[in-house]
């Protein structure tokens, strides 16, 4: 029988009140550090509830971000942010990061600073309780940025995977999280092995694994987590201890059953991490904390 373990990634839907204080301050009628307090106060909450629900591993809930590139990006030297730009086709935006280089971090990644139309740092507000350090994949990084022309691909991936392991820890953390959401073209894996070590590493890939690529590599990490039905995960397993499973929706407030889940992950793994195919931002809190439930008892 398949060992399962479950995962629960990426910016978590915040509560009503929450909301409603994110506008007050957006007008200038709180201040910030009295908005830092109330997200401190709803992360502690998001954290205990993926505890009680047995969730092996989860991130930070980045209650304090608006997008999953801005605030970590608008802290490194040498970038500015764009325009707001549409996620592939669907109705979520982001504000478009501008690579003229990519310099240290200015801003102490694990202390309150002021950011400009982000919430306040610091960058994981559940640094020493969460168990995996998010953050956005590498490739995905300059796929969704515009890059000024002249700049080295592979020096800027090699700068942010250096910077990435000076946040990871300054924080604290030993395991990360990469979300390689709208990677292009992943061809050299061999970065990730600068951010952490391989076993402490968990890689989210969106789409088709790019097995050519890892074949010619040497690296192999933790566990690599991918759409089944794009994917067969009997080779993913090849190039990870752990494979995981991109099963859960976070696009449909419809509530899988247990064995619905049950019987998507294949009899001949080992283990598996199971999960949700996006972060559930797009879903009420209400929902995505029964698909939590959900995932907690399988």
């Amino acid at each position: 029988m398949t060992e399962v373990k479950t995962l629960v990634y990426g910016i978590y839907p915040k509560r009503d009140e929450l909301r409603i204080k994110l506008g007050r301050w957006e007008r200038g009628n709180i201040e910030t550090r009295e908005l830092l307090e109330s997200l401190k106060a709803e992360t502690d909450g998001a954290i205990d509830q993926f505890q009680s629900e047995g969730i092996t591993l989860f991130t930070d809930p980045l209650f304090n971000w608006y997008d999953f590139l801005r605030p970590l990006l608008e802290s490194l030297k040498g970038v500015k942010l764009g325009p707001l730009t549409r996620i592939d086709e669907t109705n979520t935006f982001y504000r478009l990061p501008v690579i003229q280089d990519l310099g240290d971090i200015l801003f102490d990644p694990t202390d309150f600073g002021v950011l400009e139309d982000n919430p306040p740092l610091p960058l994981y507000l559940s640094a020493g309780r969460s168990n995996l350090a998010f953050f956005p994949g590498p490739f995905t990084v300059l796929n969704m940025s515009r890059v000024e022309p002249g700049l080295d691909r592979i020096t800027l991936l090699n700068r942010l995977a250096d910077t990435y392991a000076k946040i990871r820890k300054a924080a604290g953390y030993q395991k990360v999280f990469l979300f390689e959401y709208s990677p292009g073209k992943i061809d050299a894996p061999d970065i990730y092995r600068k951010i952490a070590e391989p076993e402490n590493t968990y890689l989210y890939i969106r789409g088709k694994f790019p097995i050519n690529a890892f074949r010619r590599s040497k690296v192999r990490v933790e566990s690599i987590i991918v759409s089944a039905s794009e994917n067969s995960l009997d080779s993913v397993s090849r190039y990870c201890r752990t494979p995981g499973i991109q099963i859960v929706d976070s696009h449909t407030t419809r509530i899988e059953g247990r064995d619905e889940i049950l019987q998507r992950i294949p009899d001949t793994l080992k283990s598996a991490i199971v999960t949700h195919q996006d972060y559930m931002d797009f879903l009420p809190r209400v929902i995505a904390d029964q698909k939590v439930h959900l995932l907690g008892g399988l």
